[in-house]
């Protein structure tokens, strides 16, 4: 929703009009991330993981190829030293499903 609310004030005033600017900010983007870019999210020492996982997730959605490899690599490869560091990397981890 933050791309509606950076929408001029007033230049609504049918569902067409919503529906032209939603499909033209979601459907027209002509880049999208390389996977490796989610090398560049890392979490911070003041940063929750909760607060890392959403902005990894965000961040992921606009890779254009996520192989499960490598979403997990980047995902494992960010975090600070920690239990949940431990947990995923302590066995053979195969799929994002494994993770969870």
């Amino acid at each position: 929703m933050a791309w509606f609310n950076t929408l001029p004030s007033g230049s609504i005033s049918s569902f067409n009009d919503i529906k032209i600017k939603f499909l033209s900010h979601f459907t027209m983007r002509q880049t999208q991330a390389n996977p490796i870019s989610l090398l560049g999210i890392e979490q911070r020492t003041r940063k929750s993981i909760r607060d890392y996982l959403d902005q990894f997730n965000k961040a992921l959605l606009e890779v254009n190829t996520r192989t499960p490899e490598v979403v997990c690599f980047c995902l494992i490869a960010e975090l600070l030293e920690g239990d949940f560091r431990r947990h995923p990397t302590s066995k053979d981890v195969k799929s994002m499903e494994e993770i969870h």
